[in-house]
């Protein structure tokens, strides 16, 4: 079998984990299949029609003993990026929390969150090894280089937010010559940058200080998910902005 190290193993087997579901998420992880566990004869182990397997039984030998030295992962957890992420009276919560749940539940896992550093600082808690898994990431050139991913478990677009009274901005491009406001090494902030150099980013914690740069003029706009975006406006009554592009 492969020697993994410790990060391409954890990697390996969320994103195998996934597969097996029929589900699919972004963790720090690569792309793997679920290998079948095997008897000492070689073959499958048969599974009775209805049976209730234990936590962990669709693993590989190899996997189990990982689990053994490893019973816990350290996970981030965001304060405010609702639905997937956040922290709700001192207790995670959200889309990415309750599927990072489901998912320990199945492999036999603890789960140690990790809350009140801003993304920035968490992905780099990654590159030095404090934490152990990140969700709701997505893939990027420049995170190839220190992190493994497997496949998406959500696709959103991004949404850009003005200020209502800015009916002429309807597409990215009519934010060329302004500031746009992206949550610190956020995918956005490296897309405006390759993509989109025209435009002016201001750079802040999370999404909804970047809401309120653009409420208070600080910046023209804010890029980020949408889901994300509508959550917030919603919960903390934002009216005088509104969603401009999808």
């Amino acid at each position: 079998s492969e020697n993994l190290s410790e990060r391409s193993f954890l990697a390996k087997f969320f994103a195998s984990t996934m597969l097996s579901m029929a589900l699919v998420l972004t963790l720090g992880g690569v792309n793997a299949t679920v290998p079948a566990i095997q008897s000492a004869a070689g073959e499958k182990d048969p599974q009775t029609p209805g049976e209730v397997l234990e936590p962990g039984s669709s693993l590989t030998l190899e996997e189990r003993v990982w689990i053994t030295g490893h019973p816990t992962v350290r996970v981030h957890n965001e304060t405010n990026w609702r639905p997937f992420n956040f922290n709700q009276d001192g207790k995670p919560a959200g889309f990415s929390i309750d599927y990072m749940n489901l998912v320990a539940s199945k492999v036999g896992l603890e789960v140690e969150y990790v809350s009140g550093p801003s993304w920035n600082q968490f992905l780099e808690m990654m590159r030095s090894g404090e934490l152990d898994v990140m969700l709701n990431i997505v893939r990027t050139p420049e995170r190839d280089t220190y992190l493994h991913f497997t496949e998406p478990y959500s696709e959103t677009p991004s949404v850009l937010v003005v200020r209502s009274g800015e009916e002429a901005v309807n597409v990215i491009e009519d934010m060329h010559g302004k500031r746009v406001c992206v949550p610190r090494g956020f995918f956005t902030q490296s897309y405006l940058e390759r993509a989109h150099p025209q435009i002016e980013l201001v750079l802040l914690d999370d999404a909804l200080e970047c809401l309120y740069a653009v409420l208070e003029s600080r910046a023209d706009g804010a890029l980020d998910d949408y889901p994300s975006m509508r959550t917030l406006l919603r919960q903390h009554t934002l009216i005088a902005l509104r969603i401009a592009h999808i």
